[in-house]
């Protein structure tokens, strides 16, 4: 029915609008440090977009983890079990700490790790000193991901916009100053960008706890179509310890395989850039990064659709109304694939014009052409990318998580990787060859993904049935 259709838009889009403006926030920190970068040199360049996706490379983990917060608590939403939905900001806490302890550790790692791989010896020494800097701000990062899937399981997707609105207000200009210098600061450089990063990080997430943990007499957005009351307790002791362990173990055995597989696709991803790619040379590296900083800016809609669209999932399937998903999906799509059509169409007209940004004028014209040739081809993956982040969505937000796991680690480490090194190395291809390989990687994981929703197996996961009530 058309008004249906056009209800569901209307329900869509109003929670999808601030995730799209939060994720959108996201990616300009990560656009506007490779900006600034790029006025210091291809060398900073390189190191910065390089450090920062493997910086994020340990940041998935704990946020696909804390991912599948949104869908307990979406359906218990549902389900009209609102008061329960607080204990699940608290798992978050705890997954943020431990995430941190792993990071520390892994900070001590950071040389000997890089360096194994043959990556230019300049852009190592920026990357590793970069990274240790940004890899204190993991917990936060997490507990922020976490409070913001607590509060967009129930449909609150305002609060976590103004913490993202807020980390990017910081941000921006401090990355600025600590990197040139200014206010009586010195310049730093590179480390710049990543103290920047970890100052407004800390700031937006301590703020979005402190919110949380004062325990309000409602979290529900006043303005949301579908709020309901929630009488939270000040302290996490409703239920009891038993719950308490019944609830996180099952958070656990959902999350870490989302998790899992956002990881380890992304670790796949860094094999291809810092195996692949930096093979390639310094120029490559650079073009490649910068391309997917673009992207990261670009695909921000698609992802806010996405997200928007699994908490309608994951609420009418608390309603148990699973057979209301299909039609969430298809508009979800929808959407997602007129936006990234266009985003394609723009790659495609205006290359040069767009990669220019990176670039210092009358300088890098080699670094100006492979990053416009990248661009455009980049525009290949565009829909493939719409279909499969609205799947995978989904399908976390049923509980479906371990086949999202397996499909990503399949098709990433048996297919994408072999495929981009054998291209490079054995066939003697180049960045145009590289590119291709995502473009095939991705519409085979699109493809993987649409069989398994329609097979339907989804339906049958009972993601909070067999918990206590709380």
């Amino acid at each position: 029915m058309p008004s249906d259709r056009l209800k569901l838009s209307r329900q869509l889009w109003f929670l999808a609008w601030p995730l799209i403006i939060s994720r959108s926030c996201q990616a300009v920190i990560g656009f506007t440090d490779a900006l600034f970068a790029g006025r210091l040199g291809e060398v900073e360049l390189a190191a910065v977009t390089t450090g920062a996706l493997n910086t994020y490379a340990v940041f998935i983990f704990p946020i696909g983890t804390v991912g599948i917060l949104a869908s307990f608590v979406s359906q218990y939403f549902g389900r009209g079990e609102a008061r329960t939905c607080r204990r699940y900001g608290w798992y978050g806490l705890i997954i943020a700490v431990f995430s941190q302890a792993g990071a520390a550790i892994l900070i001590l790692s950071l040389p000997k790790i890089f360096s194994l791989l043959n990556m230019p010896r300049p852009v190592e020494n920026m990357m590793v000193s970069y990274m240790a800097i940004r890899l204190w701000s993991t917990g936060f990062v997490a507990l922020q991901e976490a409070l913001s899937n607590y509060y967009c399981g129930m449909g609150i997707t305002r609060l976590p916009m103004y913490a993202n609105m807020l980390t990017m207000i910081i941000n921006v200009p401090f990355a600025w100053v600590l990197m040139f210098g200014g206010w009586g600061l010195p310049a730093m450089g590179t480390d710049g960008a990543a103290w920047a990063s970890l100052l407004a990080t800390m700031c937006s997430s301590l703020l979005l706890f402190a919110y949380f943990a004062r325990g309000s007499k409602t979290d529900v957005d006043p303005a949301s179509s579908s709020a309901q009351a929630v009488q939270p307790e000040s302290s996490p002791k409703p239920g009891g310890r038993r719950v308490w362990l019944s609830e996180l173990a099952a958070v656990l055995r959902y999350g870490l395989p989302n998790g899992l597989n956002w990881f380890l696709e992304f670790a796949a991803f860094l094999f291809f850039i810092n195996v692949v790619v930096s093979g390639l040379g310094t120029t490559s590296l650079a073009a490649m990064n910068a391309v997917f900083q673009i992207n990261g800016l670009a695909f921000m809609p698609t992802f806010g659709l996405a997200s928007a669209g699994a908490i309608l999932a994951g609420q009418v399937i608390g309603a148990s109304r699973p057979d209301r998903v299909a039609g969430i999906v298809k508009l979800t799509f929808l959407w997602s694939a007129v936006w990234m059509a266009a985003v394609a169409a723009v790659y495609l007209l205006l290359p040069r014009q767009i990669f220019a940004l990176f670039v210092i004028k009358g300088q890098d014209a080699g670094l100006l052409q492979s990053g416009a040739l990248v661009l455009m081809l980049s525009a290949g993956w565009q829909i493939f990318d719409a279909l499969g982040m609205t799947l995978s969505e989904a399908l976390r937000a049923a509980g479906d998580t371990l086949f999202c796991l397996y499909a990503r680690v399949v098709l990433g480490w048996l297919f994408f990787a072999p495929l981009s090194y054998l291209w490079v190395f054995v066939g003697g291809g180049g960045l145009a060859e590289a590119t291709f390989s995502i473009i095939l990687y991705l519409g085979a994981l699109a493809a993987a993904l649409l069989w398994r929703f329609l097979r339907g197996n989804w339906k049958e996961i009972r993601l909070t049935e067999s918990l206590q009530p709380g």
